[in-house]
C-alpha cells in the first residue's frame, strides 16, 4: 500500500519485538489469574476446528451454489459477473461462525484465554513467514502487535459488564493496522482466485477476526448476540442478491468455447468444445454424436477433455515441415527444418513424439535449454506466435537410428465458412471462452523423417 518501506532484514526484529509484546500480555495476563495454560490449549486447538468448519462450510455453501446455477461451471474459474456478491456473503458466513464459537466458548473459558490462544496462531504465522517469506511478515506481525498493545489496555482497564466507550475506541484503534492491511489482501485473495477455494481468503478473514475478541467482549456488553446475527443476516441477504444476477443477459453475459479441426492425416474434421455441455448457441454444431474426449489430434500434451462432434471436411491447406538438411555426426542427428502455414496462419504448434530423444533444440538460431526438462521423457513441444509468411527454421538433434515423428497443427483466428450452411450468430448474452483455441480454425498434419 506505500504506507511504510523496510528493509525485508527488519523482518526478524520486528518479530522479535511482537513476541515481546506478546510475552508481557501473556504474563500480566497469569499475574492476574485470567490465563490457564490448560485453557489455552482448548482456544487454540478449537479456533483450528473454526477455520476447518468455516472452510467447509464456504466450500458446501459454493457447491450448493453450483449445484442450483449450473451455468456458472461454464465461466472462467467459475466466476460469476457479480462474484463480489458471494465473497461478502462468505465473509458475513465467517463472522457468523467465529464469533459464535467466541460466544459458545467465552463463559468456560474466559475472554482473555480466547485472545490469547487466537494469537498464539497469529506468532506462528509471524514466525513461518519470518523464516520462509520475510516480504510477507508484515501482513501478520504489524496486526499482531496492535491487537496485543490493545489487549493489554484491556487487561488494565477494570472488568464489569457495563458497556464502555473508552475502551471501545482503544480496541478500534489497535485494531486499524490489521483492517488496513489484511482487508485488501483477502479482497486479492477473493479476485485471483477460483470461487471453488474461495475458503482460503475466508480462513485469513476468520484470522482476523481473532484478533477481535475483546471488541466482541466489549460489544456483547450491550448485546452478545448481534455480531452473529448481522453475519448471518448478511450471508443470507447477499446470498439471494447474487442467486437473482446469475442469469445470463447482454449485461452479464456468459461464455462459451468452440473451434473447428482438420486431421488432414485422416482426412477428418470436428467440432470442439471446452464447455461441459452445449448451450443455446453451440449446440448448433455439436448436435450430431456428441462425446467428450482428449483432443490429441490438435492438442496432444493437453489432459482436459473436450466435447466433440463431427464436421463436414473443409479444403485447407495443411501446415509444412520442409527439411533443410539432415546430417549425423558423432551419434548424434541434426535436422533442419522450415515450418510454414500456406495457409498463412497466425500460430503454430510443434509437437515432437515422446520416443525421440532429443539433445539439442533451436528456433531460428535461438537455443533452447533442452536440459530444463523437468521429467525425464517428456515430449518437446512449442508454440509459435505471429508466424512470419517465409516461417520459420526449428534445428532438432537426436539420437539417430530410429524415424522421429512431429505433429504440425497451425491455428488460425474465425471459424471456417462452410460452403452450402449458415449458421446463427453468437447472442449478445454470450461471449467468447477466455481459451486458447476458442473461435479459431486448427488444421493439423503429422510428418515423419
Amino acid at each position: 500500500l506505500g504506507l511504510a518501506r523496510y528493509s525485508t532484514y527488519m523482518a526478524l526484529p520486528l518479530a522479535l519485538i511482537t513476541a515481546g509484546v506478546f510475552v508481557i500480555v501473556v504474563v500480566a495476563g497469569f499475574r492476574k489469574g485470567l490465563l490457564s495454560a490448560g485453557k489455552l490449549i482448548v482456544v487454540f486447538l478449537a479456533f483450528l476446528l473454526c477455520l476447518v468448519i468455516t472452510a467447509a462450510g464456504v466450500t458446501l455453501v459454493w457447491l450448493l451454489v453450483t449445484l442450483i446455477h449450473r451455468n456458472y461451471n461454464q465461466l472462467p474459474l467459475g466466476m460469476p459477473c457479480h462474484a463480489h456478491l458471494y465473497v461478502i456473503s462468505f465473509v458475513g458466513l465467517t463472522v457468523c461462525v467465529v464469533s459464535t464459537m467466541f460466544l459458545l466458548l467465552r463463559r468456560k473459558l474466559g475472554p482473555l484465554n480466547l485472545a490469547i490462544g487466537v494469537s498464539l496462531w497469529w506468532l506462528i504465522l509471524v514466525a513461518g513467514t519470518v523464516a520462509f517469506l520475510p516480504g510477507a511478515s508484515y501482513l501478520f506481525s504489524w496486526p499482531l502487535v496492535f491487537a496485543l498493545a490493545g489487549l493489554g489496555y484491556y487487561l488494565s482497564a477494570t472488568p464489569d459488564d457495563s458497556f464502555s466507550w473508552k475502551l471501545f475506541a482503544v480496541l478500534i484503534i489497535a485494531s486499524i493496522p490489521g483492517i488496513i492491511l489484511v482487508a485488501p489482501a483477502i479482497y486479492q485473495l477473493s479476485v485471483a482466485l477460483p470461487m471453488a477455494v474461495m475458503a482460503v481468503p475466508m480462513i485469513l478473514a476468520a484470522l482476523t477476526l481473532g484478533l477481535f475478541v475483546p471488541h466482541l467482549e466489549v460489544i456483547g456488553r450491550f448485546n452478545k448476540w448481534i455480531v452473529p446475527a448481522a453475519g448471518f443476516l448478511v450471508f443470507i441477504l447477499f446470498l439471494i442478491m447474487g442467486s437473482f444476477t446469475s442469469g445470463f443477459n447482454e449485461r452479464r453475459p456468459g461464455v462459451n468455447s468452440l473451434f473447428y479441426g482438420l486431421d488432414v492425416d485422416n482426412r477428418t474434421a470436428l467440432w470442439g468444445s471446452a464447455d461441459a455441455a452445449p448451450d443455446s448457441w453451440t449446440a448448433q454444431f455439436l448436435n450430431n454424436n456428441v462425446e467428450q474426449r482428449l483432443a490429441v489430434e490438435f492438442v496432444p500434451l493437453a489432459s482436459n477433455k473436450f466435447l466433440h462432434s463431427p464436421a463436414p471436411v473443409v479444403e485447407l491447406a495443411a501446415p509444412e515441415l520442409a527439411l533443410v538438411s539432415d546430417q549425423t555426426e558423432e551419434n548424434t542427428r541434426t535436422m533442419r527444418l522450415r515450418v510454414t502455414s500456406p495457409r498463412r496462419a497466425e500460430t503454430i504448434s510443434i509437437y515432437i513424439d515422446r520416443s525421440a530423444e532429443v539433445s539439442g533444440l533451436s528456433v531460428d538460431g535461438k537455443k533452447i535449454d533442452v536440459s530444463a526438462m523437468p521429467v525425464p521423457g517428456t515430449p518437446w513441444a512449442f508454440r509459435y506466435f505471429a508466424l512470419p509468411e517465409e516461417g520459420v527454421e526449428l534445428a532438432i538433434a537426436i539420437k539417430p537410428g530410429m524415424p522421429v515423428k512431429i505433429k504440425a497443427v497451425d491455428q488460425s483466428y474465425g471459424l471456417p465458412q462452410l460452403p452450402g450452411t449458415s449458421f446463427t450468430a453468437r447472442p449478445a448474452s454470450l461471449i467468447p471462452a477466455p481459451y486458447p483455441f476458442t473461435d479459431s480454425t486448427l488444421v493439423s498434419k503429422t510428418f515423419i523423417f
